[in-house]
């Protein structure tokens, strides 16, 4: 019998992920929500504070969080929905939708590539994989994290993917498509990281988001045409310089590598315009596939 599996599915980290599972040490600089004396959800990461689009951030966590002006002023985080932090919670989702296994990518945790400190990077997804791998720990054949690898330390990223696999049980991991301090994916400088990942025989995904400083494609406001831009070109452009790197250049140094691709967000563009653009546009984020946008 044919099994369903989600190969993209997302978790919302909660408060007890930099409350408990952080080092001390980094607790204040790694990505983080806190509540303003205003009662507002914000958004933290290397110290400074980052305002979410239109509002709140937890807007952009939640089903329809952009729909509505006032839902996306006011979202709070108490509106997260508790399949996305509760893995008993997520496996009733998963019956109901008539899924049988899913693999969990972060949420904020996705910018991680913005700690341009080695250790803070390290640190930050050393506590992710420890709190992910409790997470999925009840249900093991169904609940699969794939773990970020801070490879703003390539040597440490090394260890991190050992770690995960063989300690945690992870069953893949992923990348940012962006440049990690000044390097590309295909950068010389990460082939020990490819050839460990060949050891290891994981997956290594490489998945974008909107939200970071990264070096990216479609930086800028954000909107229907930037979440397109931003999201899914990237990973494309990534797919291409490694497969141009380990499939044509440096093939004796990765062997087996192989490459897919899957989902890079052409398939969204229509979708994104239907479903965003009147949404941004009555909320004031607006871009050029926005003004465009079907209503």
């Amino acid at each position: 019998m044919a099994r369903i599996i989600d190969a993209d599915g997302h978790i919302v980290e909660p408060r007890k992920l930099w409350e408990e599972y952080v080092e001390p040490e980094f607790r204040d600089r790694v990505i983080r929500i806190e509540r303003s004396r205003e009662g507002v959800d914000e958004f933290w990461i290397n110290g400074e504070r980052r305002r979410g689009p239109g509002g709140s951030i937890v807007a952009s966590v939640i089903p329809g969080g952009y729909l509505s002006a006032e839902r996306t002023r006011a979202a709070a985080w108490e509106d997260i929905l508790p399949g996305s932090w509760d893995p008993h919670a997520r496996i009733k989702v998963l019956d109901e939708e008539g899924i049988d296994a899913a693999f969990l990518y972060p949420s904020f945790y996705l910018i991680y590539g913005d700690h341009e400190d080695p250790r803070l990077a390290v640190a930050a997804c050393r506590a992710y994989n420890n709190w992910m791998a409790d997470f999925c720990r009840p249900y093991p054949k169904r609940l699969h994290g794939v773990a970020p690898m801070p490879i703003q330390d390539v040597g440490a990223a090394v260890i991190e993917m050992r770690r995960v696999v063989k300690e945690l049980n992870f069953k893949a991991v992923f990348v940012r498509p962006n440049p990690y301090n000044h390097r590309r994916l295909n950068d010389p400088a990460y082939d020990i990281f490819w050839r460990e990942a060949q050891e290891l025989d994981i997956p290594v995904a490489v998945h974008s988001s909107f939200g970071t400083k990264m070096p990216a494609l479609g930086g800028g406001p954000l909107s229907a045409g930037h979440l397109f831009v931003s999201h899914g070109l990237p990973s494309f452009r990534a797919a291409g310089r490694l497969h141009g790197c380990h499939l044509r250049r440096r093939p004796r140094k990765v062997p087996k590598a192989q490459g897919r691709l899957s989902r890079s967000g052409c398939g969204m563009g229509r979708l994104l315009a239907r479903s965003h653009g009147r949404p941004l546009r009555e909320n004031g984020i607006d871009g050029a596939m926005a003004q465009k946008a079907p209503d």
